[in-house]
This record gives C-alpha cells, structure tokens and sequence, in this order.
C-alpha cells in the first residue's frame, strides 16, 4: 500500500484584508488538512498580517509565514514561496493566492486520486487537473471544466488559448523543483511561460471532475494593470513561446494569429493618429487572410 502523499499550500499576499480570511478559512476547513502552508505577504499595509499572524497562532505547526521588509513585487514573491515549497518536501504542491479560495474536501480528493491511479509520489512527474471556478463580482459563479478535455492530446494548445486553468492546484514537486522560475522581464503573462514549463515536464496529467478552487475575476493583480501594458506583455509572451517551445501547427497558427492581431492593432492606432501615414495592408492581409481589394474597401470606410 503506498504511502499518503503529503501536502505544501502556497500563498502570496498583498494587500488583501478583504478576502485573506475567506482564504485561509477554505484551507483549513477541511477534514484532512495540509501538512505545510507557506505565505509569503509582500509588505502589506493594511490588516493582512495581522490576519496572517492570527492563522499563525492556531497552527503553528503547520503554518510559515513571512513577511518581506520590502515590496517585491508579484512574481518574485512567487519565486520565493515556491523555493519555500520545494525546499518542504512535501509530494503535491498547490496554489491559493490570498483573494482566492479553496474548496473544501480538496486534499482529501486529491489523495483519492493518488491512491486510485497508484501514483509513486516520490518519483512521478504528475498533475492531477482539477474542475475550478470563476466569482465574479455579481457573485455569478463560471465553472472551468478542465474534465472535458480528458481525452485532448494537445493540452498545449488549450492552456495558449485559455481554455485550461487549474489554478496551479496538485502540482509534483518532482516537477517544480526542477523549472525555470518566473521571469521578471516580460510583465503579468509570464506565469503562462510557467504553467507551459511545468506541464510540458509532466509525464502524466491525471483529471478529476472535482471543482478544487475558486479565483476572483476582477479583483488580483492583472485586473489593476494597465491594459495596454497588458496587451504588451502577452505579446511578448507569445513571441517567446513561438520561439522557444516546439508547438504543434495548431498551436502555432492560433498564437501566430494573435500576434499578427497585436501588430496589425499597433500599427492601425499609429495610422488612425496620424503617426503613421499608410493604412497597414501587408499585416492586414497576414492577420486576417483577406485580399487587397477587401483592405481597400475597408480602408474607405475608415476614411
């Protein structure tokens, strides 16, 4: 009979009194808790460390919290708490970032898993794909149905389109510890450059219809940001991707098409303000396949 495996929950935090409790009442409202929560809290000047600190005081044993004495930002407080996650030893690591939630009976679902498909924890480069969920202001809930694409064999594809989020819960360690962490150079995407470097070092992805979190639309990081500094760094992302990654042809048309989006959208605002003084044909008909009779009668509706 193999062993139960053991379990490290990952949490950064910034700001976010509003929602850390719900957050961290979701990891320990559960009949089999977590061996390990590690929380790194990025400098907060509200109330969430003193929340933090009083989760602290009722399981010692299980939680580690930190504070950073400076603000690092998103990504580099991400790399130090999964470091502080590899260096557990725990077998499954999971993500719950501090405005978003668990759903209870999580670990007890993913040790179902584990012992259901016979998964050697200690050796296996595994994910265990869990359902999520999407809350949105309105308090309209959106289910993520990972399930549905059981049978996919080009996970790639859907995780480049969005159409795979898991929320980073059962990840292997085995996985984790040996990935690039996140970079710092490329803005709010680069935790897709992540999720696309530890799947593509899985040798197994194992799904369950469980719905195992819930992520907050509107409320993180990404929603604060700049849009166009957004748009720029999915671009730049997607630029790595097609030059770093060996994709399928469907993979790689979807995202050669949304680059080719980004650059034609680039060069019409240029156009339209003036600072550019022809109409961008040639990326128009890359993008959109279209003919130069098609960008002309286009072109005399803008004009």
């Amino acid at each position: 009979m193999r062993k139960l495996p053991t379990h490290c929950v990952l949490m950064v935090t910034y700001n976010q009194e509003e929602f850390i409790q719900t957050a961290l009442d979701s990891i320990f409202d559960n009949e089999v808790l977590p061996d390990k929560v590690i929380i790194c809290d990025d400098c907060s000047f509200d109330g969430t460390w003193n929340v933090i600190s009083d989760f602290k005081l009722r399981y010692n044993d299980i939680i580690d919290c930190y504070r950073n004495e400076k603000n690092l930002g998103l990504f580099q407080n991400f790399n130090q708490v999964f470091s502080f996650g590899i260096k557990s030893g725990c077998d499954i690591i999971s993500v719950c970032s501090g405005d978003d939630y668990l759903k209870k009976g999580v670990f007890k679902e993913l040790n179902k898993v584990v012992s259901d498909n016979q998964i050697d924890v200690t050796n296996d480069k595994f994910v265990i794909v869990t359902n999520t969920e999407e809350l949105y202001p309105d308090g309209y809930v959106k289910l993520v149905d990972n399930y549905s694409l059981r049978n996919e064999k080009d996970l790639m594809y859907y995780r480049l389109s969005g159409k795979l989020s898991y929320r980073e819960v059962g990840l292997s360690r085995n996985i984790l510890k040996n990935i690039a962490p996140y970079r710092y150079d490329l803005g709010v995407w680069a935790d897709l450059l992540f999720c696309l470097d530890y799947e593509n070092n899985c040798d197994k992805f194992y799904f369950t219809p469980f719905v195992s979190s819930g992520y907050r639309v509107g409320v993180g990081t990404v929603s604060k940001q700049n849009m166009d500094a957004v748009s720029q760094s999915r671009y730049n992302v997607e630029k790595e991707v097609l030059r770093t990654y060996k994709l399928s042809k469907k993979s790689r048309k979807y995202l050669n098409r949304h680059v080719s989006e980004y650059e034609f959208k680039n060069e019409f605002n240029k156009y339209k303000s003036g600072e550019r003084k022809n109409f961008p044909f040639a990326l128009y008909i890359k993008t959109y396949g279209v003919s130069i009779k098609f960008c002309a009668k286009k072109l005399l509706r803008i004009k």
